[in-house]
């Protein structure tokens, strides 16, 4: 009898220890510019003039989106569909990171969308949208870049801080770079440059 209680207790033991083990977290390839320019459908450098919720159907239900008015600025490869004014509307999946129901928490594994400010200017590679029409940045906070400074003298970093992003094509490097701000002239070429080939 006492030995069934110690391998009672021993298991309840693992079992705590198990659930209170976090989960392993959602991965994302690392990728390099070339291989961002393949998967990209569109590389542009936009302003975001609204951000809003929305839901997309789809299979019977209903998906939580968010979804962005962007303003085109320049299309460095493929092309998003706009009005008169240059404004595309382009639509990412919105991942809860947290919900609650019957009184119980979960939390998500999965990577929090990246997120557009209203007023920002970013350069974007997007993926083709989806059948549902839903798309998002190659490699998620790796495509996409801020646009910091003034038109003409601007310079683009993403997430990462531009980390290993010239790797595999150290020719379109800038000289010296390692990390940080890139000029914006000088992605806006490797990535022209990715493209044509």
């Amino acid at each position: 009898m006492r030995i069934s209680r110690l391998v009672a207790l021993a298991s309840a033991v693992a079992v705590t220890l198990l659930a209170a083990t976090p989960a392993p977290a959602f991965m994302v390839e690392k990728l390099e510019l070339d291989g961002m320019v393949e998967r990209a459908g569109s590389a542009v450098a936009v302003t975001v003039v609204d951000s809003r919720p929305a839901t997309v159907k789809a299979g019977g239900a209903q998906l939580p989106v968010v979804a962005y008015s962007l303003r085109v600025e320049e299309t460095l490869k493929g092309r998003l569909a706009t009005d008169a004014d240059r404004v595309a509307e382009v639509s990412f999946l919105a991942v809860p990171q947290e919900t609650k129901q019957d009184g119980l928490i979960r939390r998500s594994n999965l990577p929090e969308p990246p997120e557009l400010r209203v007023g920002g200017r970013y350069l974007l590679l997007l993926t083709a949208p989806s059948a549902i029409g839903l798309s998002s940045p190659v490699g998620l906070e790796q495509g996409v870049f801020r646009l910091t400074g003034k038109p003409g003298d601007e310079t683009a970093e993403n997430r990462l801080r531009n980390a290993g992003l010239f790797d595999g094509v150290e020719s379109l490097a800038p000289a010296g770079f390692t990390t940080g701000p890139v000029d914006y002239d000088h992605l806006a070429a490797a990535i022209r440059a990715l493209a044509s080939r």
